[in-house]
C-alpha cells in the first residue's frame, strides 16, 4: 500500500513510470501473476478509481459504427478504505492524460531538461540533439527547439545554469510549509460539492426511469451535473498537485545526482527542477554566438 501511495506522489513530482516500475521490480513488488512491472501495466494500476475509494460501474456500449466498447462510470464512494485521496487521484489522471506529456524512449530520460524547457519564440518544448562536428571531428550535446529549431543551446551549460539557480532557491523551499489550512478547508468543500452533484445526477436518472421527466430534460440536467463535476475535480487536482513536494533537504548534493549514465538519477534532479521552476525558456543568442550566458535562459520560479 505504501509503495502505491509513494508512486502517486512520485509521478506527480515528475518521476517516470519506467523508473517506478524498475524500482518495484528490484524490490520484488511484481504483478499478481509474478511478472515484472512495466510502464504500461503500472499506469493501469494507478488509474484505477478504487485506489481513491471511488466505486465504478462498467457496461458494454455499442458505438454508431457498430463496435462495442466498455464504458466505466463512477457511482460514488465505495465502502473500503482509500489508498490515496481523491485529489491526488484526480491530479494523477490529469497528468497522465496530458497530450503534451511525452518522455520518449520508453520513459528512460537521458536529458535533464528535454520536454521541460520551452522556446521563447514559439513555445515548443526543447529536445536533446547533437551539434555538428567541429574541426576536430567532435560533437557535443545541445538542446534544440522541437517546433522548428528556432533556438539551440549547449546542453551541458544550460543544465549547469538551471541546477545552480535551483540550488540558490533551496532555502526558501525548505522553510515553506507543505500544506495550508485554507487549502484543506477548500478541499473538504469541494468533496461535499462533488457528492451533491453526483447525487443530483443519480436522481435525474431515477426520475427519467420513473417517467417524471423526459429525455431532453434528462440530457440537459446530466450536462449541467457533468460540467459541475469536471470543474470540481479539476480544482481538486490543482490543490493536490500543489501539495506534492519533493524533499529538498539534500539539494546541495544535486550536482552529484546529475549522472547521465543513470536515468533514475536524472529523474531525481528533474523532479526538483520541475518543483522549483514554473517555466524555463531559451532566449535567442544571436546569429553566430556559440557561448552561453545567463541572459540566454529565463526562469520563472514557483512560490514555495
Amino acid at each position: 500500500m505504501e509503495a502505491l501511495r509513494q508512486a502517486y506522489r512520485d509521478v506527480l513530482a515528475g518521476v517516470t513510470l519506467w523508473s517506478i516500475a524498475k524500482d518495484w521490480n528490484t524490490r520484488g513488488l511484481l504483478s499478481p501473476h509474478g511478472k515484472e512491472r512495466r510502464s504500461s501495466n503500472l499506469r493501469i494500476v494507478l488509474l484505477k478509481p478504487r485506489n481513491a475509494g471511488i466505486q465504478t460501474y462498467s457496461q458494454w456500449v455499442e458505438k454508431p459504427d457498430g463496435k462495442r466498447v466498455r464504458r466505466t462510470e463512477e457511482t460514488g464512494a465505495g465502502n473500503w478504505e482509500a489508498i490515496v485521496s481523491e485529489g491526488i487521484f484526480r491530479a494523477l489522471v490529469r497528468y497522465l492524460s496530458d497530450p503534451e506529456r511525452n518522455t520518449g524512449g520508453g520513459g528512460k530520460r537521458k536529458a535533464l531538461l528535454s520536454g521541460v524547457v520551452r522556446c521563447s519564440k514559439c513555445q515548443a518544448v526543447v529536445t536533446q540533439g547533437w551539434s555538428k562536428k567541429n574541426a576536430a571531428g567532435e560533437r557535443y550535446r545541445i538542446y534544440t527547439c522541437s517546433g522548428g529549431r528556432c533556438i539551440t543551446c549547449p546542453a551541458d551549460l544550460l543544465d549547469s545554469f538551471v541546477v545552480r539557480k535551483v540550488i540558490d532557491r533551496a532555502e526558501e523551499w525548505n522553510a515553506a510549509p507543505a500544506t495550508d489550512a485554507t487549502d484543506e478547508e477548500r478541499e473538504a468543500e469541494l468533496l461535499t460539492e462533488e457528492t451533491a452533484a453526483s447525487e443530483r445526477r443519480t436522481a435525474l436518472a431515477e426520475m427519467f426511469s420513473a417517467g417524471d421527466i423526459d429525455a431532453s430534460t434528462l440530457r440537459a440536467g446530466i450536462g449541467r451535473c457533468d460540467a459541475d463535476l469536471t470543474k470540481i475535480r479539476a480544482e481538486l487536482a490543482d490543490l493536490a498537485s500543489q501539495r506534492v513536494r519533493v524533499d529538498l533537504g539534500d539539494i546541495e548534493y544535486l550536482w552529484e545526482e546529475l549522472d547521465y549514465e543513470d536515468p533514475d538519477r536524472i529523474d531525481y534532479v528533474r523532479t526538483v527542477v520541475m518543483q522549483v521552476c514554473e517555466r524555463v525558456e531559451l532566449m535567442p543568442r544571436g546569429r553566430g554566438v556559440r557561448s552561453f550566458k545567463g541572459e540566454h535562459c529565463r526562469i520563472t520560479f514557483r512560490n514555495p
